[in-house]
Protein backbone atom coordinates (compact mmCIF):
# COMPACT_ATOMS: atom_id res chain seq x y z
CA UNK A 1 0.00 0.00 0.00
CA UNK A 2 2.68 2.54 0.92
CA UNK A 3 4.56 1.24 -1.85
CA UNK A 4 1.44 2.47 -4.21
CA UNK A 5 1.26 5.54 -2.73
CA UNK A 6 4.93 6.16 -2.69
CA UNK A 7 4.87 5.34 -6.92
CA UNK A 8 1.37 7.28 -7.23
CA UNK A 9 3.47 10.44 -5.55
CA UNK A 10 5.88 9.99 -7.77
CA UNK A 11 4.38 9.58 -11.17
CA UNK A 12 2.30 12.93 -10.16
CA UNK A 13 5.97 14.75 -9.26
CA UNK A 14 7.24 14.03 -12.74
CA UNK A 15 4.00 14.83 -14.77
CA UNK A 16 4.22 18.08 -13.17
CA UNK A 17 8.33 19.03 -14.21
CA UNK A 18 7.25 17.76 -17.65
CA UNK A 19 4.58 20.61 -17.31
CA UNK A 20 6.48 22.79 -15.88
CA UNK A 21 9.28 22.46 -18.17
CA UNK A 22 7.07 22.57 -20.90
CA UNK A 23 5.61 26.07 -19.80
CA UNK A 24 9.00 27.42 -19.69
CA UNK A 25 10.13 25.70 -22.92
CA UNK A 26 7.27 27.87 -24.83
CA UNK A 27 7.88 31.09 -22.55
CA UNK A 28 11.79 30.64 -24.40
CA UNK A 29 10.71 30.72 -27.77
CA UNK A 30 7.87 33.69 -26.95
CA UNK A 31 10.90 36.19 -26.15
CA UNK A 32 13.08 34.92 -28.95
CA UNK A 33 10.08 35.76 -30.99
CA UNK A 34 11.86 39.25 -33.37
CA UNK A 35 9.90 42.50 -32.43
CA UNK A 36 9.19 44.48 -35.53
CA UNK A 37 7.97 47.92 -34.99
CA UNK A 38 5.57 49.81 -37.66
CA UNK A 39 6.94 53.43 -36.25
CA UNK A 40 10.05 54.93 -35.98
CA UNK A 41 11.28 58.75 -35.19
CA UNK A 42 14.08 60.87 -36.71
CA UNK A 43 15.82 63.38 -35.61
CA UNK A 44 15.62 65.15 -39.41
CA UNK A 45 13.04 67.74 -40.38
CA UNK A 46 10.19 66.03 -41.79
CA UNK A 47 10.94 67.31 -45.66
CA UNK A 48 14.27 65.31 -45.06
CA UNK A 49 12.49 62.12 -44.21
CA UNK A 50 9.73 62.71 -46.68
CA UNK A 51 12.68 63.01 -49.60
CA UNK A 52 13.99 59.60 -48.55
CA UNK A 53 10.66 58.24 -48.04
CA UNK A 54 9.89 58.74 -51.87
CA UNK A 55 13.14 57.45 -52.79
CA UNK A 56 12.87 53.92 -50.99
CA UNK A 57 9.53 53.63 -52.54
CA UNK A 58 10.43 54.88 -56.04
CA UNK A 59 13.65 52.05 -55.77
CA UNK A 60 11.49 49.64 -54.47
CA UNK A 61 9.07 50.16 -57.46
CA UNK A 62 11.80 49.90 -59.77
CA UNK A 63 13.33 46.98 -58.22
CA UNK A 64 10.33 44.86 -58.35
CA UNK A 65 9.00 45.15 -61.93
CA UNK A 66 6.20 43.51 -62.84
CA UNK A 67 3.73 43.72 -65.72
CA UNK A 68 0.98 44.47 -63.63
CA UNK A 69 2.60 47.07 -61.06
CA UNK A 70 3.11 49.56 -63.86
CA UNK A 71 -0.36 51.40 -62.81
CA UNK A 72 1.47 51.99 -59.24
CA UNK A 73 2.43 55.25 -58.75
CA UNK A 74 4.19 57.40 -55.80
CA UNK A 75 1.33 59.43 -54.51
CA UNK A 76 2.15 62.57 -52.14
CA UNK A 77 -0.24 64.04 -49.74
CA UNK A 78 0.57 66.37 -46.86
CA UNK A 79 2.14 63.90 -44.42
CA UNK A 80 1.83 60.94 -46.18
CA UNK A 81 3.49 59.24 -49.23
CA UNK A 82 2.30 55.76 -50.65
CA UNK A 83 2.17 53.56 -53.89
CA UNK A 84 -0.71 52.09 -55.04
CA UNK A 85 -1.01 48.41 -55.43
CA UNK A 86 2.26 46.11 -56.24
CA UNK A 87 1.66 42.84 -57.84
CA UNK A 88 3.97 39.69 -56.88
CA UNK A 89 3.72 36.69 -56.28
CA UNK A 90 3.53 35.10 -52.72
CA UNK A 91 6.78 33.21 -51.60
CA UNK A 92 5.02 31.29 -49.24
CA UNK A 93 1.19 31.09 -49.37
CA UNK A 94 -0.11 28.42 -52.00
CA UNK A 95 -3.12 26.16 -52.57
CA UNK A 96 -1.94 22.31 -52.51
CA UNK A 97 -4.16 19.81 -54.84
CA UNK A 98 -3.61 16.37 -56.07
CA UNK A 99 -3.28 15.85 -59.37
CA UNK A 100 -3.31 12.16 -61.15
CA UNK A 101 -2.67 11.15 -57.29
CA UNK A 102 0.68 13.06 -57.01
CA UNK A 103 0.14 16.46 -55.10
CA UNK A 104 0.91 20.13 -56.65
CA UNK A 105 0.91 23.55 -55.53
CA UNK A 106 -0.42 26.35 -56.67
CA UNK A 107 1.37 30.10 -55.80
CA UNK A 108 -1.06 32.90 -55.16
CA UNK A 109 -0.43 36.37 -55.94
CA UNK A 110 -0.47 38.99 -53.92
CA UNK A 111 -0.61 42.89 -54.26
CA UNK A 112 0.31 45.55 -51.40
CA UNK A 113 0.33 49.33 -51.01
CA UNK A 114 3.12 51.20 -49.25
CA UNK A 115 2.51 54.19 -46.91
CA UNK A 116 4.58 56.46 -44.85
CA UNK A 117 2.74 58.50 -42.31
CA UNK A 118 5.10 61.50 -41.18
CA UNK A 119 4.33 63.28 -38.23
CA UNK A 120 6.45 66.31 -36.72
CA UNK A 121 7.38 65.99 -33.38
CA UNK A 122 9.43 67.57 -30.54
CA UNK A 123 12.82 64.56 -31.40
CA UNK A 124 12.17 65.82 -35.27
CA UNK A 125 9.48 63.36 -37.61
CA UNK A 126 7.90 60.36 -36.57
CA UNK A 127 7.13 58.07 -38.88
CA UNK A 128 4.14 55.36 -39.08
CA UNK A 129 4.87 52.54 -41.66
CA UNK A 130 1.50 51.13 -43.08
CA UNK A 131 1.09 48.35 -45.34
CA UNK A 132 -2.04 46.66 -46.76
CA UNK A 133 -2.37 43.41 -48.36
CA UNK A 134 -4.10 41.52 -49.52
CA UNK A 135 -4.12 37.89 -51.63
CA UNK A 136 -5.50 36.31 -54.33
CA UNK A 137 -8.69 34.46 -53.59
CA UNK A 138 -9.39 31.39 -56.59
CA UNK A 139 -12.19 29.07 -57.56
CA UNK A 140 -10.88 25.82 -55.76
CA UNK A 141 -12.80 23.67 -58.52
CA UNK A 142 -12.50 25.91 -61.48
CA UNK A 143 -9.04 27.26 -60.22
CA UNK A 144 -10.31 30.90 -61.61
CA UNK A 145 -9.80 34.39 -59.84
CA UNK A 146 -12.59 35.38 -57.89
CA UNK A 147 -11.58 38.05 -55.98
CA UNK A 148 -8.68 40.20 -53.67
CA UNK A 149 -9.23 38.96 -49.56
CA UNK A 150 -7.27 41.17 -47.38
CA UNK A 151 -4.44 39.35 -44.92
CA UNK A 152 -2.50 40.90 -42.22
CA UNK A 153 0.62 41.39 -43.52
CA UNK A 154 4.07 39.68 -42.36
CA UNK A 155 5.60 41.79 -39.85
CA UNK A 156 9.12 41.72 -41.66
CA UNK A 157 7.56 43.02 -44.53
CA UNK A 158 7.56 46.66 -42.06
CA UNK A 159 11.45 46.07 -40.99
CA UNK A 160 12.35 45.77 -44.72
CA UNK A 161 11.10 49.40 -45.18
CA UNK A 162 12.39 50.56 -42.10
CA UNK A 163 15.49 49.86 -42.40
CA UNK A 164 15.91 50.79 -46.22
CA UNK A 165 14.11 54.29 -44.86
CA UNK A 166 16.71 54.41 -42.22
CA UNK A 167 19.68 54.00 -44.74
CA UNK A 168 18.74 56.71 -46.97
CA UNK A 169 18.20 59.27 -44.09
CA UNK A 170 21.73 58.64 -42.99
CA UNK A 171 22.25 58.85 -46.81
CA UNK A 172 20.90 62.93 -46.43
Amino acid sequence: MFIKKLASLFISLLLLNACAQKNIAKEKVEKNQPKFSSSHSFENSIKEVKSAAEKVLQNYLENNQNPMSDAAKIEKEMNKISVGWVYSEAKDKYIEYKMNGFPKRKTLKVRRKYSFSLNPSLAGTDVEIIIQEELENIDLKTGEFKNWKSVKPDSTQYQKLLLELIDEVRAL
